[in-house]
């Protein structure tokens, strides 16, 4: 006897509502994957010191396109990444305005662009000012922030998002809610870690904010697959997050390490540099897993009736 999910009709099957538009799906993730790129290279460009290789902005050297060697060539690239990126920007909220009949969903984008413009005038007051580091780590800070808009971005306006679910029953603490405390716990924590790799702060805040997320992913985790560990939507993001957060704890480790044993060489080895990027992307690929966890969570889950009753209650009342 054949199972139902095998015998199921295509036809029969969730479609996404009348405003989901493949191509815009697929453009704000070709946006976000290149801002997750730009992400690697900023970092490249921090670890190799080569963020004042081009001492002039928004040219180099006075011109278009300076030579390609040394460290100018890790300044240079990050800087084109990011000129398309913002390109990719202003083509996206044309869209949005354009296409997308959610009033909110044109303002994320609009939101976008000002994180663009903004991260662009600290960039090159980065130059401009030789890095000074709160002004540094602000730059490192606000690309993240720009990176998980993205991402939110490409969630709202994919397949799965724009398809109808039946939400189920959630208790309390709601597991959207705890998603999202997770999600503003590791920007603190993006916050933190910047502010140290450009000399802003010490190590402690940064092992604080480490544990702080850890606590949290964990009690994220453990109220999502306890309550709804059939629910597949939910519990394979949950594990993904589980997973970044214990290589970040593993990286985070390895990179300090090695950079106590290498720090009084004039130049960062390459198991330095490589170890670094992959832990800021790390770091940046944990921020978007968590954010996917609540927005999820917002999806397929709904507050328990007894909190919706209370909430109505005090509506009426007022």
């Amino acid at each position: 006897m054949s199972s139902p999910a095998l015998t199921q009709s295509p036809s029969s099957l969730p479609t996404p509502d009348a405003g989901y538009s493949p191509a815009l799906s697929a453009y704000t993730r070709v946006l976000a994957a290149l801002t997750f790129i730009l992400l690697g290279a900023g970092a490249l460009t921090v670890v190799k010191g080569a963020g004042l290789s081009i001492p002039d902005w928004p040219l180099a050297f006075h011109r278009l396109v300076p030579p390609y060697i040394g460290n100018i060539r890790f300044e240079y690239t990050h800087r084109v990444i990011a000129g398309v990126v913002s390109l990719m920007t202003v083509g996206l909220v044309i869209w949005l305005w354009v296409a997308d009949r959610r009033r909110w969903m044109r303002w994320l984008g609009i939101a976008a662009l000002l994180e663009v413009i903004l991260q662009a005038i600290l960039g090159g007051l980065t130059v401009l000012d030789f890095q000074p580091p709160w002004l540094t780590a602000g730059h490192a800070s606000l690309a993240q922030l720009f990176f998980l808009t993205t991402v939110a971005i490409a969630i709202f306006t994919g397949r799965h998002w724009r398809t109808p679910a039946e939400p189920r029953e959630d208790s309390s603490p709601g597991v959207f809610r705890l998603a999202v405390i997770t999600t503003a716990v590791i920007f603190l924590q993006i916050i933190f870690g910047g502010a140290y790799r450009h000399n802003a702060l010490p190590l402690w805040p940064h092992l604080v904010g480490a544990a702080a997320v850890t606590v949290m992913v964990i009690w994220t985790a453990s109220v999502a697959l306890r309550r709804h560990k059939d629910l597949t939507a939910l519990r394979r993001p949950v594990r993904w997050l589980v997973g970044l957060v214990g290589l970040q704890l593993a990286l985070g480790l390895n990179i300090y390490l090695i950079r106590r044993a290498t720090l009084s060489l004039p130049q960062a080895p390459e198991p330095r540099v490589v170890g670094a990027v992959i832990h800021l992307l790390g770091g940046a690929a944990l921020f978007a897993a968590s954010l996917f966890v609540a927005l999820r969570a917002r999806q397929h889950l709904r507050a328990p009736r007894e909190a919706v009753a209370r909430v109505a209650s005090r509506a009426v009342e007022a």
